[in-house]
């Protein structure tokens, strides 16, 4: 059946493992290198902080962008989660959010990098212009 290869194909990447920072889950969003994003998941009380662990912040600056603050918190804004420094992170009260903080902070960090990423190739398309 499709979904049965469907479901085993999107479940390949999916990575769950403790570490010091709180659970690791690699989602399938991805920053502008293609590398997948990463969250950690750590409890509290009855629910979760689920955080980027600054990974938007780590993917620009690897491609040489180093002030993301503005797009971080745009993008943050759009995606309704909160910008600690330069980490992306959301808090739910239940196991019931869960799922949508995993998303919503995967998803503004990557669409941060990639705005963060789209800059820096529109100053560098505009000094190719200009010479």
């Amino acid at each position: 059946m499709i979904c049965d290869d469907i479901r085993a194909a999107l479940s390949e990447g999916d990575v769950c493992e403790q570490t010091d920072r709180g659970a690791r889950v690699v989602t399938h969003c991805l920053y502008p290198s293609f590398d997948p994003v990463e969250v950690y998941v750590t409890p509290f009380d009855k629910g979760f902080i689920v955080t980027d662990g600054g990974g938007a912040a780590a993917n620009a600056f690897i491609h040489g962008r180093d002030e993301i603050g503005k797009v971080l918190a745009r993008e943050c804004a759009r995606y309704g989660v909160r910008l600690l420094g330069d980490v992306v992170t959301c808090e739910v009260q239940s196991a019931e959010w869960l799922r949508s903080a995993i998303l919503a902070v995967s998803n503004a960090s990557a669409a941060a990098a990639t705005a963060a990423m789209e800059r820096v190739a529109v100053a560098a398309e505009r000094v190719l212009a200009d010479k």
